[in-house]
């Protein structure tokens, strides 16, 4: 008897640890809800290191009933280190820019003043597409995107994968690896990297990201880039 209840009891436990090793991942937001990020961003400009420090701010502008959300997101205190020198980024690095998601997380809109079509395609390869139904560590997802001639977008493919749970700061996350890239045009960018999403709210806490041949500020770029939720 004692030998069949811890049988039962360890079975029990090892039901538990599988549910809690499953997920849910949608971004759960209401309007006005601020987060504010540590970025960085190294690169190279004619061969030369390049440092871009700020903090980002996102802010949910609005929250639809089908699950559109319309974000605006700003790059403050944008500063440049190269040789060792720190000097003011340029206005256009990091403007204010309203982005709106469809229901699953794909780009729907793109506005702001120094919105160009090196944002829309940043936007896009930048984009989180929430998986269908619960997932696990090993789940993998894909997204495809075509490119529209007006908006400068280009066709774009995207793979995720959960690689399991993770602590940072005070928020347990969800950890996937991601890559993406354009698929058509010369040129083609592309992203690589992981992102670090709330357990419950799907909100973005960390994102690592390795950057090639990203069209920036009328500039095609290479780099690394980390942004950290500030608590």
């Amino acid at each position: 008897m004692t030998r069949a209840i811890a049988l039962i009891a360890l079975v029990t436990a090892a039901g538990l640890a599988s549910a809690q090793s499953a997920w849910t991942l949608k971004r759960t937001a209401t309007a006005g809800e601020t987060l504010r990020y540590t970025l960085e961003v190294q690169t190279e400009f004619a061969g030369n290191p390049i440092t871009y420090r700020a903090t980002m701010v996102d802010k949910i502008v609005r929250v639809g009933e089908d699950g559109t959300i319309e974000t605006s997101s700003e790059q403050q205190d944008g500063k440049l280190v190269m040789d060792g020198n720190e000097m003011d980024a340029p206005a256009e690095v990091g403007a204010l820019a309203t982005i709106t998601y469809g229901p699953t997380g794909q780009v729907a809109n793109v506005v702001g003043d120094m919105v160009d079509d090196g944002a829309w395609r940043m936007a896009v390869l930048e984009a989180f597409v929430w998986p269908q139904g619960e997932v696990s560590a090993g789940t993998t997802w894909e997204s495809t995107t075509t490119g529209d001639e007006a908006k400068g977008t280009r066709d774009t493919k995207t793979t995720f994968t959960v690689a399991g749970s993770e602590t940072v700061g005070s928020r347990e996350t969800v950890k996937v690896d991601y890559s993406a890239t354009e698929t058509a045009g010369s040129t083609p960018a592309s992203t690589k990297g992981t992102v670090w999403l709330d357990a419950k709210t799907g909100a973005l806490v960390k994102r690592v990201t390795e950057w090639k041949n990203v069209p920036i500020a009328g500039q095609i770029l290479d780099g690394k880039v980390t942004m950290t939720l500030v608590e």
